[in-house]
């Protein structure tokens, strides 16, 4: 039996089959996420678009900068969780969150400049709320999944017997005589 930080007794959960809570727990959080992104890259292309067609920017232009903008902040997104997932965390991941961070700010300001441009407070407050949920996202999913790691596989509690590490013979001496 072992103990939460606040000192309740938890049971075992290597009994309990933690490996497939786990693993249903993480892949439902970052399915989550991940629909969470995707629907707000819909939310921000529509706005991004728009506001181009109200600047009479060129056809073919209006089309590719949110997704320029928001692939950013995907790539961004699962470059760090890709680095997070790895134990990688803190003046490490300081250049790509500082960037996602320039990146989100772009686009909050391209989903809002519309509204803001007209003095349409709720419009824009509603819509800051994708480039939110994206830089809200890529901040504290990171992070649960390192706490998810750490609440199921506490340090120094690894399960699996250590692995002998096999070691080759020592190659026989030049001068040592050869037996007849």
């Amino acid at each position: 039996m072992t103990t939460t930080p606040t000192g309740h007794p938890t049971p075992d959960l290597a009994a309990r089959g933690v490996g497939d809570g786990e693993r249903l727990v993480r892949r439902f959080v970052t399915v989550l996420a991940v629909t969470v992104g995707g629907l707000c890259f819909l939310f921000s292309l529509g706005n991004v678009y728009q506001l181009a067609v109200d600047l009479e920017l060129w056809v073919w232009i209006r089309p590719l900068v949110a997704p320029a903008v928001d692939l950013s902040l995907v790539a961004l997104v699962v470059g760090i969780r890709f680095l997070a997932r790895r134990g990688v965390s803190g003046p490490e991941l300081r250049r790509p969150r500082l960037f996602l961070l320039a990146v989100g700010l772009a686009a909050w300001a391209l989903n809002t400049a519309h509204a803001v441009a007209e003095r349409d407070w709720g419009k824009a407050a509603f819509d800051s709320l994708a480039p939110g949920l994206l830089i809200g996202w890529a901040e504290v999913l990171p992070w649960f999944l390192r706490q998810f790691q750490a609440v199921t596989h506490p340090a120094g509690a690894d399960s699996r017997p250590p692995v002998p590490i096999p070691t080759a013979p020592t190659p026989a001496d030049d001068n040592t005589p050869i037996p007849s």
